[in-house]
């Protein structure tokens, strides 16, 4: 399953994961639930190109970036980050780690507790 969002960055619908998207979403967030600390893993496809460009962001349940983890050119293949709650995250609840890259969007949700 997958999250659509809209320009507003508003949930615009809810879908089955599609093959296509299977091969994009290797997106995990692992510890998930989280206290303060966690780690986000995915892949870049090799698409004929040596750098991709890439934003991976903390949004809240209204759409609204609570935190910018990076953005820049990425090589292909495995990488790892790490979400760091601290001062970032007010609230514990639902949040959404978004990747884009090459005019797709992955979002995987996560629940941070206090």
């Amino acid at each position: 399953m997958y999250i659509v969002l809209n320009r507003n960055l508003k949930i615009q619908s809810v879908k089955e994961r599609s093959q296509k998207l299977s091969v994009l979403s290797n997106l995990s967030v692992n510890p998930n639930p989280f206290q303060s600390r966690t780690r986000i893993f995915f892949d870049l496809p090799a698409a004929g190109k040596n750098l991709i460009q890439i934003k991976l962001e903390v949004i809240n349940l209204e759409g609204k970036v609570v935190q910018k983890i990076t953005e820049g050119e990425q090589t292909a293949g495995k990488h790892q980050w790490e979400l760091s709650a601290h001062g970032k995250l007010k609230n514990s609840g639902v949040y959404f780690v978004r990747l884009q890259y090459q005019g797709n969007t992955v979002v995987r949700k996560v629940l941070f507790l206090k």
